[in-house]
């Protein structure tokens, strides 16, 4: 619902979460910057899951936290990803600016609204970078 947030009921209470095992055409990465390296509230994360179908993505999940109210999916990024052919280092970059698009962040003292977009766009293009391996 929002920062400090629930959608559980006061008489509610979590028991499990369910984690679907990831098929071998599936892999994710998840990546966050933070203030330090562990125990600390992100400024920015990004998680990614894609499926890959003959060399090419045939599903994507890009997720974003600490840059809205609550976690949003980057789905005009996806939608672009999902179309390209062939994936080049700097047609991916151009489509990770779309970021902003699908976010909202505000300025704290972790970070600016600013500073959080650029960080967006980076996060998502390191874990492309990675999933796609255009490293090099």
């Amino acid at each position: 619902k929002g920062p400090g947030k629930t959608i559980l009921k006061e008489d509610e209470i979590l028991t499990k979460i369910i984690v679907k095992k990831w098929k071998k055409n599936e892999s994710g990465f998840f990546n966050k910057l933070g203030q330090r390296n562990a125990l600390t509230i992100a400024i920015a994360s990004s998680c990614i899951k894609i499926k890959k179908v003959n060399g090419k993505i045939d599903d994507i999940k890009i997720s974003l936290g600490s840059v809205s109210p609550t976690v949003v999916r980057a789905k005009k990024v996806e939608d672009r990803i999902k179309n390209l052919n062939t994936y080049k280092r700097e047609e991916i970059l151009k489509i990770c600016n779309e970021v902003e698009k699908d976010i909202n962040p505000i300025t704290d003292v972790r970070g600016s609204r600013e500073y959080r977009t650029e960080v967006s766009k980076y996060l998502v293009f390191e874990s492309l970078n990675y999933l796609l391996d255009m490293r090099g």
